[in-house]
């Protein structure tokens, strides 16, 4: 039986992470093939992608290139609307009925699985591989399904995985005009100076920090400590990837992991 990874997300852009992840998965789980599978619309970034869709998926192209085992679903951009994982499990399981499927997503988000829509039904329809960073712990007593899913989630956890880059950090660099040569691959890093993406009048602030941040306040706040309160405040489902990277190194160090931490690497859910 073929074993089919789905690596979804906005990979907004793509970077080395991603990449390191996808290699990582084909040998831990371990994986015939991987399938990135690039958002429509994230249900918690509706309307907020920076680069569109066109480029999100180009860009995808390029970087895979060359890597045999690696392909391209284009299930939620040929969907359109906000992509939740159910339908796109859905897809790849009807275009593969014999094949055995797995999700990859990040400590923090299999830690709030339980909340993703339709969540029984997805646990069923494929197995989810989380990937922790070195020094997280998963407790399984945090997943939220009943004993047995809990310990089959927990089973299929990889450890000690170092995400050497963010989409985050990569848009920030390339809007400060930084070099992103390690982060990105060349020919990526190509088409983004090429298409000229990620410039600072581009960028999109997220909505949620307008929300829960008088204007006033935002425009007096350090970086480190803006993010430092988006990091207590935002749900770890909406949070980017940085600010969940802010709060795992705050845990890093606790005994056992006790809420969802870890590597963001999937689009999110909503509960219903």
């Amino acid at each position: 039986m073929e074993r089919i990874g789905i690596f979804g997300g906005s990979f907004d852009p793509v970077h080395a992470g991603h990449l390191a992840l996808a290699r990582r998965a084909l040998e831990a789980v371990p994986l015939d093939r991987m399938l990135f599978a690039p958002a429509a619309d994230s249900p918690f970034k509706v309307g907020r992608m920076n680069a569109p869709a066109e480029d999100r998926l180009a860009m995808l192209e390029l970087a895979i290139a060359g890597e045999p085992r690696f392909g391209i679903c284009r299930a939620d951009l040929d969907r359109g609307g906000v992509s939740y994982t159910v339908d796109l499990v859905a897809d790849v399981r009807a275009a593969h009925p014999d094949a055995e499927l797995f999700f990859l997503l990040g400590a923090d988000s299999l830690a709030g699985l339980h909340r993703w829509r339709r969540a029984a039904e997805l646990v069923r329809a494929c197995r989810f591989v989380g990937f922790g960073r070195p020094g997280f712990r998963l407790d399984p007593d945090v997943l939220g399904f009943d004993p047995a899913t809990n310990a089959r989630l927990a089973a299929d956890f990889v450890p000690d995985f170092s995400e050497p880059a963010s989409s985050t950090e990569v848009r920030a660099r390339l809007a400060a005009g930084e070099d992103v040569s390690s982060l990105l691959p060349s020919p990526v890093a190509a088409y983004v100076r090429d298409r000229g993406l990620y410039r600072p009048a581009r960028l999109k602030k997220p909505d949620f920090l307008a929300r829960r941040l008088p204007a006033p306040v935002q425009n007096r706040m350090p970086t480190a400590t803006k993010a430092s309160h988006l990091a207590s405040s935002v749900e770890p489902e909406t949070m980017p990837s940085s600010n969940r990277i802010l709060r795992l190194g705050k845990r890093a160090s606790a005994p056992a992991a006790t809420s969802s931490q870890s590597t963001g690497i999937t689009a999110s859910e909503s509960p219903a």
